[in-house]
């Protein structure tokens, strides 16, 4: 059976990949949200099996431990990760895409593991004052491993400046790796 493309998203705290994500999957019916798993609290008006699976350090290192994730990463404290369950029911079907928000090192990871079903993309705000009012107290917790730079390991850069243009950009993108194309673009917003 032929296994769906895979679309990694990267992007500092509070640039907007959860909403970009939210929107091109409530649209399109063949994009498969594949959700993370984490150790950490919930946000508020964060919901578990909706924004991720939420578990104790202990079942965390568990199933680590039976090699249940796929990758996984420790990040200020917190455990995060990939169900290997998780991401071959979003792969199964052949048709659709397989879309995740992970971190560079959890990018890294999955193009090892899957190199010839895996694209990326990192999403940039318009502005470190754009950012500071979206992420808040997050910015320099979040996004230290980022280091504000462009990090051209990725296939493809998108400044979120507005988010209807940045949307369509994500479903261009999202279209192309579903048919197992590369678009050539030129990276938007990137100076």
């Amino acid at each position: 059976m032929k296994e769906s493309s895979i679309l990694v998203i990267s992007g500092l705290s509070g640039v907007g990949k959860t909403s970009l994500v939210d929107a091109l999957c409530k649209e399109y019916h063949w994009c498969r949200p594949v959700l993370g798993t984490t150790t950490r609290i919930p946000r508020s008006g964060e919901v578990n099996g909706r924004h991720y699976h939420f578990m104790g350090k202990a079942e965390f290192r568990s199933r680590k431990a039976k090699g249940q994730f796929v990758e996984h990463v420790d990040l200020f404290g917190d455990s995060y990760a990939i169900g290997r369950k998780a991401l071959e029911y979003a792969r199964n079907g052949g048709d659709g895409l397989a879309i995740m928000i992970l971190s560079p090192p959890g990018m890294k990871t999955i193009r090892e593991q899957y190199p010839d079903d895996t694209y990326t993309m990192f999403v940039y705000p318009p502005s470190p004052e754009v950012l500071e009012e979206r992420a808040g107290d997050r910015i320099k917790r979040d996004n230290a491993p980022f280091s504000g730079h462009v990090n051209l390991e990725y296939d493809y850069h998108l400044v979120n400046d507005e988010f209807k243009t940045t949307l369509h950009w994500l479903k261009l993108v999202a279209m192309a790796t579903r048919g197992r194309r590369k678009l050539n673009i030129l990276n938007q917003g990137i100076k």
